[in-house]
């Protein structure tokens, strides 16, 4: 037995220093992919931690993430850590600016629940006439017609968010902000910038549809 012992225990020590140095070279290697993603965008890639706080995008991170200007918007891109959820669980997390003088209001929420900010602006749940919109999401809106024009306008934009083949998802757009958030498929996704490029162009498209919506 303690011959067992006397072999086991640095086998195991091994086993734990191969198994660090194989996720320290992927973290190494994902890092420098996301780095040229941001360069290629223009965006400013940022490896330490951050911490904000927008009602349900409670998140703080470890993870690159990157921020600067897109497409005329300021925007926010990254895999984050929701410390609300159970065994924290991580999401992509996008953010991006839109002009709205009016203040208007849109939730559209699936498998996730709505923000405070919604919540407590009393905003009624609504249906847009979108099919697949009103088929795929719970909806409130502010003025309570918003969402209906939105995606009566903008119906390609209505099949693009409501075809989007994703786990759970949310986008809420007040304050001057869209904030998007979902639930990757696997943790794969972490080492696809592509799939967040996409999702960044679609939250961009969303933004421009709603300032051209009056």
């Amino acid at each position: 037995m303690e011959n067992y012992y006397l072999i086991a225990i640095p086998l195991a020590f091994l086993y734990l220093l191969v198994m660090a140095y194989f996720v320290r070279k992927m973290n190494k290697r994902n890092s420098s992919k996301w780095a040229d993603f941001a360069n290629q965008l223009g965006l400013n890639y940022r490896p330490g931690k951050y911490s904000v706080k927008v009602d349900f995008v409670d998140f703080s991170s470890t993870l690159p993430y990157m921020d600067g200007n897109y497409r005329g918007r300021p925007v926010r891109l990254g895999f984050v850590i929701d410390q609300k959820a159970k065994g924290r669980g991580y999401y992509l997390r996008v953010d991006v600016g839109v002009n709205d003088p009016a203040g208007r209001l849109l939730g559209l929420v699936n498998g996730r629940k709505f923000s405070d900010t919604v919540k407590n602006a009393n905003a009624p749940d609504v249906k847009t006439g979108h099919r697949g919109i009103d088929k795929r999401f719970k909806i409130k809106a502010i003025p309570e017609p918003f969402a209906g024009q939105l995606f009566s306008t903008h119906s390609v934009m209505g099949d693009r968010l409501a075809e989007a083949k994703v786990n759970n998802n949310s986008i809420e757009a007040f304050g001057g902000m869209i904030y998007y958030v979902e639930e990757p498929k696997s943790p794969r996704s972490f080492g696809k910038p592509e799939e967040a490029l996409i999702r960044l162009n679609l939250v961009c498209d969303l933004a421009e549809a709603i300032e051209q919506t009056r």
